[in-house]
């Protein structure tokens, strides 16, 4: 393929990581034990010697410590010591990348990845998860984060339209009269697959469902990242690309960090890069089933090392088996969202996102999307879009779900012609100020 060896020419390093990333995929657990070990301890003994702020934390720590008694990084302590994690190695420095998170928690984080990281090479390897694609096959990619759309014409948007065949259309103010022309973009550029946060192809999906336009190029599959996916969500896009979904699940920190398979129960995760942890409110590892805390080290990034960083998401571990997909990289069971994404109702009880969707969807007729937001006196206000078939009967059925599920929090419901989006354009359906 022309393309192919084009790709190879121009970018040699990150192709050799592919190839390599491709073998690592399916013998990993042949070797990738003693491997994480070797690199553990390489990164802690670089980080020792060239980062001021892990000189002071690894100084009793040898090199060959249990990495789960390494004390846990949070935002809060980047934002405190952002200067002093930095490695002061100058071949380090040269290879910093400025970066930040998209603040749709409530505040950006600002870090350094390292461009030795092997990240690309993640994000293709990632991307043949899904069945039927490979490698530089077209792709259309719906995104709402203004800072990832090349719009300028340059040498980088030839590269990203032509050698990786990737078109990007922006979802940050997608509105109804958008969608007749992105589907028929969908049907002339015919891609493999198509990427998009989950709350913008379920929005493009509900008016192929309801027929207000036509698709008729069928996609092998739908990537869905970026956003919390929801069940609902996925029948929505699924019903309407006649095209299974394959969720992936990745921030700013590290990249991709783990995808969604062919046998879509659980998520492989690039265990050959980073090393990840789910663990309990006490710091113990979670066992098989329970839900906890996803802390995550690079074991890539020299420049800036995270290690042990609590990402701020909740995951549920999974039993370690063969996967039908032939990958032999470990799985957890599931992400089960932002801990921002957890109600805490003054009974004592916490619900998630598919408690509101479901309750939405089979119990109140009329309300076509909604936004959470909790704040640290346990209230709830509710923003809710409506059509024709919502009532004050309605209303009083949504306080009394909530009621019967969280107690009596003080709730006060809205109805608004727009939802909020974050600065990145994502949709941030819940947000509770009782999880910072």
């Amino acid at each position: 393929m022309i393309r192919e060896v084009i790709f190879r020419l121009l970018k040699p390093k990150i192709y050799a990581e592919l190839l390599e990333s491709r073998k690592r995929k399916y013998s990993f657990k042949f070797y990738g034990g003693d491997t994480n070990k070797k690199d553990i301890q390489s990164l802690l003994k670089h980080a020792k010697e060239n980062s001021p702020y892990y000189r002071v934390l690894l100084e009793n720590f040898d090199d060959a410590v249990d990495l789960k008694i390494i004390p846990l990084l949070t935002k809060a302590k980047i934002k405190e010591n952002r200067d002093t994690i930095l490695s002061e190695k100058k071949h380090d420095l040269l290879n910093a990348m400025e970066n930040s998170t998209s603040g749709s928690s409530g505040e950006a984080c600002y870090f350094y990845s390292d461009i030795r990281g092997g990240r690309d090479a993640r994000a293709y390897r990632g991307d043949e998860y899904v069945k039927g694609y490979s490698f530089l096959n077209k792709q259309l990619i719906f995104w709402g984060a203004e800072r990832d759309i090349l719009h300028k014409k340059s040498l980088k948007s030839f590269f990203h339209k032509y050698i990786y065949q990737q078109q990007t259309l922006s979802t940050y103010n997608l509105k109804a009269d958008d969608l007749h022309e992105y589907v028929e973009i969908i049907n002339k550029y015919k891609p493999v697959t198509i990427v998009g946060y989950p709350s913008a192809l379920q929005f493009i999906g509900k008016d192929i469902v309801n027929k207000n336009v036509q698709l008729t190029h069928t996609p092998k599959g739908i990537i869905t990242s970026g956003e919390m996916l929801y069940d609902e969500q996925r029948k929505v896009i699924e019903s309407a690309f006649n095209a299974p979904v394959y969720n992936r699940y990745g921030c700013r920190e590290f990249g991709h960090i783990a995808n969604e398979c062919e046998a879509h129960d659980g998520y492989h995760y690039n265990a050959d890069d980073l090393i990840i942890e789910i663990i309990d409110n006490d710091g113990n590892p979670c066992k098989v089933g329970d839900v906890g805390q996803i802390v995550i080290t690079d074991l890539k990034n020299y420049t800036f090392p995270m290690i042990r960083y609590v990402i701020g998401d909740m995951g549920m571990v999974s039993e370690e088996h063969s996967c039908k997909c032939g990958s032999s990289l470990p799985k957890f069971n599931s992400v089960i969202g932002r801990s921002f994404d957890i109600v805490h109702g003054v009974n004592g009880n916490k619900v998630s996102g598919s408690f509101w969707t479901l309750s939405f969807r089979d119990s109140v007729l009329g309300v076509e999307s909604f936004q959470i937001r909790q704040d640290k006196d346990y209230s709830l206000t509710v923003n809710i879009k409506t059509n024709t078939l919502f009532t004050m009967k309605e209303e009083e059925k949504i306080k009394l779900l909530i009621e019967d599920k969280l107690g009596d929090n003080h709730v006060e419901i809205f109805v608004v012609e727009q939802l909020e989006k974050s600065p990145t354009g994502k949709f941030k359906w819940i947000h509770s100020e009782l999880n910072k």
